[in-house]
């Protein structure tokens, strides 16, 4: 319950995202509170200060707890040769969060707004299958609605 309360705090503290258009590569891996992790990665939009409040603000809106996932930013045309399904992120039952870094020609460009709405989405699925055993393909869970849709385009 302490943690929480301590995750609800940081929620209600009224962050703010920087969403310039500046990309940025973190070339180490970084790990921060709640062991999220993130792995080097190229094309990101938002600092891993904002993933970590993301997933802490994830947490407090679905009222559940759960060690942070694992993130990293990939050429899902690269890395997967296109046959990965989601178009904009992912998540793996390892708890593995991939965000996509290709260009999609939905409509949307990529930018830190869309990165956090990606996050946060796949920071669902993480913490239903962590507290659950279910990551909810089909996102049925009215935490979707609640706490992170996804990128209107697509989920």
């Amino acid at each position: 319950m302490k943690h929480l309360l301590l995750i609800a705090l940081v929620a209600l503290a009224g962050c703010t995202v920087d969403n310039s258009e500046s990309l940025h590569d973190e070339t180490e891996t970084r790990v921060g509170a709640y062991g999220v992790t993130l792995l080097p990665s190229q094309d990101i939009y938002v600092s891993f200060d904002s993933m970590v409040r993301f997933y802490a603000e994830t947490m407090a809106c679905m009222g559940m707890t759960a060690p942070g996932p694992t993130i990293q930013y990939v050429s899902f045309q690269d890395d997967f040769n296109g046959a990965y399904g989601a178009p904009w992120g992912g998540y793996i039952s390892t708890g593995l969060v991939f965000v996509n870094t290709d260009s999609l020609g939905l409509g949307f460009q990529r930018d830190a707004d869309i990165d956090q709405q990606i996050l946060k989405h796949e920071y669902i699925h993480h913490i239903l299958d962590l507290n659950t055993g279910d990551k909810d393909v089909s996102h049925s869970s009215i935490m979707f609605a609640r706490c992170g849709q996804g990128v209107n385009t697509s989920n």
